[in-house]
């Protein structure tokens, strides 16, 4: 899929540049590093990862709790045969809820990480269409396909410039 952008992107600048183009060139990290929309963005996905990781400590003491519990041979020993078999049973379950919260954990990161990439490319793109209707730019490409481009082709202030500016009337 890549090839294939790569090759469209090739032709484009060179049909272009032969009728005297205006081209754009985007990074889009920066723009969702510097941009309010991405700044907002990453402060929101910040909280929910704190807010996971909170719950995984506070599950982690008592699953650590219970494994020195679990390995101390005197407290064992004081232990019937059945608080014994409770304890191990409990510490499985522990330990099980743990490894499928993590796995839920991840997911969960990994999707909102997506969902926000494409809303802030949603959001790049948007302000991309603004800038070329309003000062005549044939395509505006994002970096990230390019090895090479003149410094004088990039945008991306620009395009920093309208996200913030539509952000705050948002």
């Amino acid at each position: 899929m890549k090839k294939w952008v790569f090759i469209l992107s090739a032709f484009l600048i060179t049909t272009l540049n032969g009728s005297e183009a205006q081209i754009g060139i985007v990074n889009f990290k920066t723009c969702v590093e510097k941009s309010k929309a991405g700044k907002k963005e990453i402060e929101n996905f910040e909280t929910l990862k704190s807010q996971m990781e909170r719950t995984f400590q506070e599950k982690e003491g008592t699953l650590d709790s219970l494994s020195k519990k679990l390995n101390d041979p005197d407290y064992l020993d004081s232990l019937s045969p059945e608080k014994e078999a409770e304890l191990k049973h409990e510490f499985r379950t522990l330990s099980q809820d743990l490894a499928r919260q993590q796995s839920q954990f991840y997911q969960t990161l990994t999707q909102a990480n997506q969902l926000i990439l494409q809303k802030l490319g949603e959001e790049v793109s948007k302000a991309a269409t603004r800038i070329a209707e309003n000062q005549t730019f044939q395509v505006i490409m994002n970096e990230e396909l390019l090895f090479y481009h003149d410094p004088s082709l990039e945008i991306t202030d620009r395009i920093i410039e309208e996200m913030d500016k539509h952000f705050n009337e948002s």
